[in-house]
């Protein structure tokens, strides 16, 4: 049996986590659909931090479990800003299949990293993760959380602040 997600604690340093704020390029647009609303900004990172996630991915335990195969492939990612009011509902990222352009994968893991903790609201759950009740989890600036895409998470609306987060997801073979 593996744990429904892993927290990595402080992969990022402070100067790390304001240097991602600023890769975002200058384009961003307002991202609103019936699961989420959020400014979103794609963004490139550096061979340095992106080697540090590649290896935080490596050592978990779904690199394994999910038979993936070295070089760990990135989709893309995301820099995402939730301003007051902005949240999303309960879903998995399994379903954003269609919108890769390359077919022969699918999302197997999902990554999400903390990127700034000034706001309030904005709490994050897992679902169906064992427990009667959606799991908080809680993460500190520069915290990695990993879960298997498949699994069902939201947020609550942020409520005062903004929540500043990269995400990414790991491509693997057709789950079939």
């Amino acid at each position: 049996m593996h744990d429904p997600f892993e927290i990595c604690p402080q992969v990022f340093n402070d100067s790390e986590i304001e240097f991602i704020k600023e890769c975002g390029h200058s384009s961003n647009s307002t991202e609103q659909t019936g699961v989420l609303t959020r400014t979103k900004i794609s963004v490139g990172l550096p061979p340095m931090l992106e080697n540090k996630l590649r290896k935080v991915v490596e050592n978990s335990s779904y690199y394994k479990w999910f038979n993936l195969l070295s070089p760990t492939r990135f989709e893309k990612y995301v820099l995402s800003q939730y301003n007051v009011g902005q949240s999303f509902k309960v879903h998995h990222d399994v379903s954003q299949n269609e919108l890769l352009s390359d077919s022969s994968n699918d999302r197997k893991i999902s990554i999400i990293t903390l990127l700034d903790d000034h706001y309030e609201g904005g709490e994050f759950f897992m679902h169906d993760v064992g427990l009667d009740d959606p799991c908080l989890i809680t993460l500190k600036p520069g915290d990695v959380l990993l879960f298997p895409s498949f699994v069902e998470h939201s947020m609550n609306a942020i409520t005062s602040g903004q929540r500043v987060s990269l995400t990414t997801w790991v491509l693997g073979p057709r789950w079939c």
